[in-house]
């Protein structure tokens, strides 16, 4: 038999503000990288050496986009988590008795 375990409505919450600090972190990281990547682009001088790093910017970009969906989604599910806890949790202090 499992012996469960605890779930703070309140922790789950907080991390979802930890998770969108760590999305703007990495923006701020994807911006400076893609920009840095297009900026060799333009100063490489070889055609093809231009070429693939002109692709390597447009790959990173698509990259990071979909990392920072993933971060928003893990953001708005922790949420989500944290106020299904709460409620259900509510729903059972309502029953309890004398809790009227």
């Amino acid at each position: 038999m499992g012996t469960g375990f605890t779930v703070r409505a309140g922790q789950l919450a907080a991390g979802r503000g930890q998770v969108t600090a760590q999305e703007r972190r990495c923006e701020q990281v994807a911006t400076a990288v893609v920009e840095t990547i297009a900026q060799m682009a333009g100063a490489a001088g070889h055609p093809g050496l231009a070429s693939a790093l002109a692709g390597a910017s447009e790959s990173g970009t698509e990259t990071f986009v979909v990392t920072g969906a993933l971060y928003a989604h893990v953001a708005g599910s922790l949420e989500q988590s944290a106020a299904s806890y709460d409620r259900t949790e509510q729903a059972i202090i309502r029953q309890l008795p004398g809790a009227r």
